[in-house]
């Protein structure tokens, strides 16, 4: 069944159809897109963990960069000062942290794609 989410700096909300997302969308200040999803199974993946530097730059060449950016600005405080520092600043993130969990779900990627962006990451080479 295909879903839509309208993703905005806060967080996401799911529609059952196109018109009504965008209705929503048109209507929300904060709006960064909107997404048509399967639903699928969630697979279980290892958990990976890759310096910070490492993923920023792959988010950077999959275009979610500037997404992730707004989604941070978006929080509130204390939230957005701890997130925005361990995003900026952070030694190394791992795949089953709270801060990528909350990514995955604002995003909607799957654990496949997460899984993916961690294994691109670990296999970088600068």
């Amino acid at each position: 069944m295909t879903k839509y989410v309208v993703i905005r700096t806060d967080g996401r909300t799911e529609f059952e159809t196109m018109i009504a997302a965008q209705e929503y969308f048109d209507t929300i200040p904060n709006g960064l897109s909107i997404m048509a999803i399967d639903e699928e199974i969630p697979a279980s993946y290892p958990d990976k963990e890759v310096a910070c530097w490492r993923m920023r730059a792959v988010m950077e060449l999959a275009g979610l960069k500037p997404q992730i950016d707004m989604l941070i600005l978006g929080l509130p405080q204390p939230d957005k000062t701890v997130a925005l520092a361990a995003w900026e600043y952070g030694n190394s993130v791992a795949s089953s942290s709270p801060f990528v969990k909350g990514i995955q779900a604002a995003l909607n990627l799957t654990n496949a794609q997460v899984y993916d962006f961690f294994v691109q990451a670990e296999n970088l080479q600068a």
